[in-house]
């Protein structure tokens, strides 16, 4: 049973990317999320100034988030106008996902937390391969000869 979706042309390539710009976003939510969690049990009954620690790591990891919700948030805006921009969302899949399983090794390194490392890096392994397989949709689809 196929939903109805309007009179919108139907691309399997632009679902796909759409997938991957919404998970991109939840993606940086978990990862800030995560960070959060782990300093403030990491430092629980900490005595002494905690901002430079705080500021140091929420700068990071902020940058880091509010970045790939500002990037897919432009991508779902126009890509349903530009269909050039899936292949670039699919990229930037490929290079955020890579980036969301790596950003965990700190926290399991540094932090001690290695649950929510394994976390990162499954989502990260997710985002990545959804990046793969729209990249591989947008060139089958929009095969130029």
């Amino acid at each position: 049973m196929n939903p109805r979706r309007g009179d919108a042309a139907k691309s399997s390539s632009l679902s796909l990317a759409k997938t991957l710009a919404t998970s991109l976003i939840i993606a940086a939510l978990i990862s800030a999320a995560a960070l959060v969690f782990a300093l403030t049990s990491f430092y629980k009954g900490y005595e002494g100034d905690l901002l430079p620690i705080y500021l140091g790591w929420g700068l990071s990891y902020g940058v880091f988030a509010l970045a790939g919700i500002v990037l897919a948030a432009v991508f779902l805006i126009l890509m349903p106008t530009r269909p050039k921009m899936i292949q670039g969302i699919s990229i930037s899949g490929i290079v955020y996902g890579s980036l969301v399983a790596l950003c965990g090794l700190p926290m399991g390194i540094v932090l001690q937390k290695w649950e929510f490392f394994v976390s990162l890096a499954i989502i990260g392994g997710c985002i990545l391969a959804i990046g793969i397989l729209t990249l591989k949709s947008y060139k089958e689809e929009f095969r130029t000869k």
